[in-house]
């Protein structure tokens, strides 16, 4: 139950809202809802509960031992905009369904019709806040919904996330109301961004608008008239109709007479059909073409046009979110609802819903058994959200209710479907001079970014250029998420969805089936253009612990396992019928910090963290001999890895001094997250977590939590930057150059650490143009010396490792760089099976990190250039690159009669499409899993095209 606030407000409010006129009818200057004052009176003073004393202002909601935490929904699930609210709350259902329960409660959804009018929204919003057990809501739909129900929760105490109300007013410095955010863009980026369309893309210098009274379509339009008119366009008309109109043909003949090149009209349902199929009836509107926005698309409004509609544009949220969640959840949606979603704002919801429960993870607090969850809290909690994964991008709330990461798109009815047209990819396509096809050339200024374009020169020569020297150009080009598949491929998936799933190469190997939990297969591809592979079937397996993987290999159920456990090297020396196969690998383990939150922002506590931590202890216990501390970031095998100043010795006193000196004499509370995977770097994670753990308390008195996270989802925060505690990673070299290690982590793109290091970026930017290693010393010795002053993670350890093998299988070597060449390895059978720490994130390696992904890529898909087992880049599908004097040009010519496995043949554009999807951030392709394109992002300074 909540303690309630005076009931003064809310009768004053309810006296307001009764003499605000009603939007449903005929009433085209519909009245925005005025915001009501926040009350300064405070509320009763809540009673003591036992155990638990409520001093929220807003009051708490109880929870009962077994009783459900409920979200309320209170979105349009009738009449004519239904397809609207019905998609949304599916979005919310989902999200429900995923979570399934909170903080040993089950979660239950109180689903109310909201409406789109304005008694709709307040009859919703009442019937919610008399069930006082209601912790949040998402909705409401329509601004006329959303902007009275947000006064009512506000005087209830109740926080609102809509996942559509777009409207500008609504999160207006001047005019928004505390208990009100939404997780659906700002309109007034919508209207820009038609307006850009409108004039840049489909070249109309005149437009009219039309709008239906309520302040959504009116603010829409008018950001999109005053957008256009400065673009230099003309606008004709700003006219309104109605609602519930039908007969338009007056007004749009009216509209007519000026004969504009677009008609924008961002109405709903029912009068948006009636404009539409008119206005083909209408005399001057033959070559006008029609624009709408994101409440249209809908199979209702297909049907209400008719074929006026075909070929119209609307614009509205990017639905092309391309992540495995996404896919994940339309696959729910379809089984769940036997459709596809019918709108565009189930997504929307899904993040909302996620919002409010996130937030309510960090606020409520539990006492005997009755779970509390403070009501202002909350609110302030959901207002902090920054950064959080959701399915339509990387969602913060700002200071006026505003979360989304906004991310506009332009559909057009094709063939009775809505079939995204734009953003386009920003390049040329070069027709060459026998007409035999487009040769794409991409292009982009220089800013951060180092690479300037990606450009097909003829069918078999790619030209790439640079904004300034890179000498190891090869060495990163030579790397997996670099490897090239078909452009028409990469296309027809859009850059997700299947490329996700089933990637398509040149390669020894094709593969035949991903059977998720258990297995991938391949079989040999006969017309590989190298040597075949000397088994028909390779079989990739997982198993987490160590000593299962030796369990299956001793039983000759699998031929090659990675990272034996140090327990396991005794017992495979001393079996005849096993090999131990050490590992060169270069590498580090660390355990870091994100200065943006609390209180890693603090160089002290990051200080205090690096020598507060027995390092040497953790060797001795958790690695295999010859393991070693590690004294630098990079190993010292690397040239100029170890210039500089030594790491931190253990000095716990000086520690606790420097922690007392931050502000935390007794410590602090914090987690430490980690991936439950064993690694060439992190031989047993758990342990070395519960280690880390110890020490923390017992040398600083800082109270940590080993927490492991799903593989997917920690390799996606902690390299975004998204976890707050402490994480331990690590890093396996991937080409041998100390850019590799420093480049990659240090970069002003990477958001790892927080916000970057410009006395460690930069003078990493200075030494990556210098192709001389003697002449780069002292940069990376200044570098070095800098990573150690300002500490953003703790480097631990360089670890030794090594695989194992059946000792019958021929051929069997572990490679420095990356997996083993397995296609030149014969078990004497026809199926050869190798066993990895865990599965596969996704087979999309442009946009992929870990080592799982990476190695399932490399059986498939090869690049222009590729390692060999001793880390030499060689050339591939190239047979050659050839660079000019200062490493800006590089040009490769490549080799001939290569075949993919769909059967087509190499050519430029296959090199150019594959490059660009993960380097060209304005690519229509650049979709990816997470978005996040760390490899094409850190390593080349930056994306081309980024905004």
């Amino acid at each position: 139950m909540l303690k309630q606030k005076s009931i003064f407000l809310l009768l004053s409010l309810l006296v307001v809202l009764i003499l605000i006129p009603a939007c449903g009818g005929a009433k085209p200057e519909a009245t925005e809802v005025p915001a009501v004052a926040k009350p300064t009176e405070a509320p009763a003073e809540p009673a003591a509960v036992e155990g638990y004393q409520c001093d929220d202002v807003l009051g708490c909601v109880e929870v009962a031992d077994g009783d459900p935490i409920i979200i309320a929904s209170a979105l349009v699930t009738s009449g004519p905009n239904q397809d609207l609210g019905i998609d949304s709350q599916r979005g919310v259902e989902i999200a429900l369904e995923y979570k399934a329960s909170l903080l040993g409660h089950p979660l239950k959804l109180q689903a109310e019709d909201g409406g789109c009018r304005i008694e709709e929204g307040q009859a919703a919003a009442n019937k919610i806040i008399s069930n006082e057990d209601i912790v949040a809501v998402v909705g409401h739909s329509c601004f006329n919904s959303c902007s009275p129900a947000s006064l009512i929760y506000e005087d209830a105490g109740m926080t609102m996330i809509s996942p559509s109300c777009a409207a500008p007013s609504l999160t207006a410095p001047d005019l928004h109301v505390s208990s009100m955010l939404r997780s659906s863009h700002n309109d007034k980026v919508q209207g820009e961004i038609a307006a850009e369309f409108a004039y840049n893309v489909l070249g109309a210098r005149s437009a009219a608008t039309i709008h239906d009274g309520s302040p959504y379509a009116e603010q829409l339009q008018a950001a999109f008239a005053d957008n256009f008119r400065e673009l230099g366009g003309e606008v004709t008309a700003q006219e309104a109709v109605n609602v519930g109109d039908t007969d338009m043909r007056p007004l749009l003949t009216s509209i007519a007479t000026a004969g504009p090149d677009v008609l924008y009209y961002p109405v709903f349902i029912d009068e948006g059909g009636f404009i539409t199929a008119q206005s083909a009836e209408v005399s001057g509107l033959e070559n006008t073409i029609l624009m709408s926005a994101g409440e249209l698309q809908s199979p209702e409004f297909i049907e209400a046009a008719g074929p006026a509609g075909e070929n119209m544009y609307l614009t509205g949220p990017d639905l092309s979110f391309g992540s495995s969640t996404y896919d994940k959840f339309l696959e729910t949606y379809q089984s769940k609802y036997g459709t596809t979603p019918i709108a565009p704002f189930h997504a929307h919801a899904f993040d909302a819903t996620n919002i409010i429960l996130n937030a309510i993870e960090k606020v409520a607090e539990e006492s005997e058994g009755t779970l509390y969850i403070p009501r202002q809290a909350l609110r302030d909690a959901i207002y902090a959200t920054n950064g959080m994964d959701g399915i339509t991008g990387f969602l913060s709330c700002d200071a006026n209710g505003d979360c989304a990461d906004p991310k506009i798109s332009v559909a057009q009815i094709q063939s009775g479907n809505f079939t995204r047209v734009w953003p386009e990819v920003k390049g040329t396509a070069v027709r060459t001079e026998d007409g035999a096809g487009d040769l794409l050339d991409i292009t982009a200024e220089c800013k951060d970014n180092k690479v300037k374009g990606i450009k097909a020169l003829d069918d078999m020569t790619v030209e790439i250029s640079l904004c300034k020297p890179d000498p190891v150009f090869l060495s990163k080009l030579a790397f997996t998420p670099f490897f090239i598949q078909p452009q028409e491929w990469i296309e027809q998936t859009g850059g997700a969805g299947e490329l996700l799933e089933h990637p398509i190469g040149t390669g020894p190997y094709m593969l035949e089936s991903w059977n998720r939990g258990d297995s991938i297969i391949f079989k040999r591809f006969d017309a590989y253009w190298g040597d075949s592979a000397k088994t028909e079937t390779l079989v990739f397996r997982w198993a987490t612990e160590g000593a299962a993987r030796l369990l299956e290999l001793q039983a000759g159920t699998v031929d090659y396992i990675v990272n034996l456990d140090p327990d396991g090297y005794d017992a495979v020396q001393n079996d005849p019928n096993l090999q131990i196969l050490p590992v060169s690998n270069p590498n580090i383990m660390y355990l870091a910090m994100t200065n943006t939150f609390e209180p890693w922002g603090d160089a002290r506590v990051r200080k205090a963290i690096a020598m507060g931590i027995d390092r040497q202890r953790i060797i001795d216990n958790f690695y295999p001999e010859g393991s070693e501390i590690a004294s630098h970031f990079t190993p010292c095998s690397i040239p100029n890895g170890c210039n500089g100043e030594d790491w931190y010795d253990f000095d716990p006193e000086a520690a606790r001094a420097l922690l007392s000196e931050a502000g935390y004499p007794d410590g602090f509370k914090t987690k430490i997250f980690y991936r439950d995977v064993v690694s060439g770097y992190l031989p047993e994670p758990r342990m070395v977590a519960l280690e880390l753990q110890s020490q923390l308390n017992n040398n600083l008195g800082i109270a940590a939590e080993a927490e492991a996270m799903e593989s997917g989802e920690f390799v996606d925060k902690s390299t975004g930057g998204k976890l707050d505690g402490l994480y331990i990673l690590g890093w396996d070299a991937d080409y041998l150059h100390i850019s590799n290690f420093l480049d990659f982590h240090f970069s002003r793109s990477n958001p790892q650490f927080g916000a970057s290091y410009p006395e460690i970026y930069q003078t990493l930017e200075e030494a990556s143009v210098i192709g001389d290693e003697a002449t780069t010393a002292p940069l990376y010795e200044q570098a070095n010396n800098a990573i150690k002053k300002l500490a953003p993670m703790v480097p631990i350890a360089h670890a030794t490792s090594a695989d194992a093998a059946r000792a019958d299988l021929q051929g069997a070597k572990a490679a420095a760089l990356g997996p083993p060449s397995l296609w030149k390895m014969a078990p004497g059978k026809d199926t050869l099976v190798y066993m990895k720490t865990a599965e596969p994130i996704s087979l999309y390696c442009m946009d992929e990190t870990d080592s799982e992904s990476l190695d399932t890529c490399k059986m498939v898909t090869e690049g222009l250039y590729e390692y060999d087992e001793d880390g030499n880049a060689n050339p591939t599908l190239a047979s050659s690159c050839e660079a000019n004097e200062d490493f800006t040009l590089w040009t490769c010519y490549l080799r001939e009669g290569v075949t993919f496995h769909d059967g087509s043949m190499l050519d430029a554009n296959d090199v150019v499409r594959s490059l660009e999807a993960g380097l060209n951030a304005a690519s229509p392709y650049h979709v990816g899993n997470t978005g996040n394109f760390e490899y094409p992002s850190y390593l080349f300074d930056a994306l081309m095209n980024l905004e």
